[in-house]
């Protein structure tokens, strides 16, 4: 991955991203070759793919650790950019939540598989 292509928000993210640089800053986060590498060796290893990158989000971003809806809401805006890096780089979403066996910053994260 060399240039950070566009993150499509969506409805639900359009508002809160463009407004919010720590919305932005994840996105980049994301995006870097070491966080991706690291999100398809957890899912190679049958782990949820933000697994390893929760130490890395709460350093880069410490507002992520507070318990609070704007917190709650970048969260699920972060999942949502793992599923467009890890789904742009071949791999398949799983419906459902796998427990994060060390929690930082989530307590369950999609599963992915790599595509057939």
């Amino acid at each position: 991955m060399t240039s950070i292509p566009p993150f499509n928000p969506g409805p639900m993210f359009r508002r809160a991203y463009a407004a919010d640089p720590a919305a932005q800053c994840a996105w980049r986060l994301v995006n870097e070759d070491g966080f991706f590498q690291e999100m398809a060796e957890a899912t190679r290893n049958g782990r949820p793919a933000l697994e390893p990158g929760q130490a890395r989000l709460a350093r880069a971003l410490p507002e992520l650790q507070a318990d609070d809806e704007t917190a709650r809401h970048l969260k699920r805006m972060i999942g949502r950019m793992a599923r467009q890096v890890m789904e742009r780089e071949g791999f398949v979403f799983e419906p459902g939540s796998v427990p994060i066996s060390e929690p930082i910053l989530f307590l369950t994260a999609a599963p992915y598989r790599p595509r057939t």
